[in-house]
């Protein structure tokens, strides 16, 4: 499915489950409220960047997986058990 394609329903989709969750809330009911939010996760599958679908990690020159860029790595301690 075309990158522009595959967003444009998943938006669609986001937007019918926030609805049909909303609906489910406004009048009490559970079939609806599930249904929406079965859809919400079904657009945010559709909306996610094609590394997460595929289960990619970002990678760093020297091959093991990276932190993320804003998140500097904290040295650590002898004492420190991960």
């Amino acid at each position: 499915m075309d990158d522009h394609l595959r967003r444009a329903a998943g938006w669609l989709l986001m937007a019918a489950g926030l609805a049909g969750a909303g609906a489910g809330i406004a009048t009490g009911r559970g079939l609806p409220l599930a249904a929406g939010l079965v859809l919400a996760a079904v657009a945010a599958h559709l909306l996610a960047p094609a590394e997460a679908r595929r289960g990619e990690r970002r990678r760093r020159g020297d091959g093991r997986a990276d932190t993320r860029p804003d998140e500097p790595r904290r040295p650590r301690s002898p004492g420190d058990d991960r």
